[in-house]
């Protein structure tokens, strides 16, 4: 369930290339992953996919929302220090 998947449109690589230009995949806002769907999460805690985004979909957007911001911000932190 944490695990996304490689963005089909992009194949991972964050970019699409169209001719000598290359530009953030709209898909994946450059990040190269997207999140599996609400039916595969439901499917994969064995519940319907109504019960599941009435129960879980809210706390798991927040949760997954969340560490993605946390994430961001610790690459920022990062590229920073060895720039120094």
């Amino acid at each position: 369930i944490s695990h996304p998947r490689q963005c089909p449109d992009c194949r991972g690589e964050g970019l699409l290339r169209k001719r000598d230009v290359a530009e953030a995949c709209s898909r994946c806002h450059g990040g190269g992953i997207v999140r599996f769907g609400t039916t595969w999460r439901a499917t994969k805690l064995k519940m319907k996919e109504s019960s599941f985004n009435q129960r879980w979909a809210g706390p798991y957007d927040w949760l997954y929302n969340t560490l993605s911001d946390a994430l961001q911000e610790a690459e920022r932190d990062l590229q920073k220090a060895v720039r120094r």
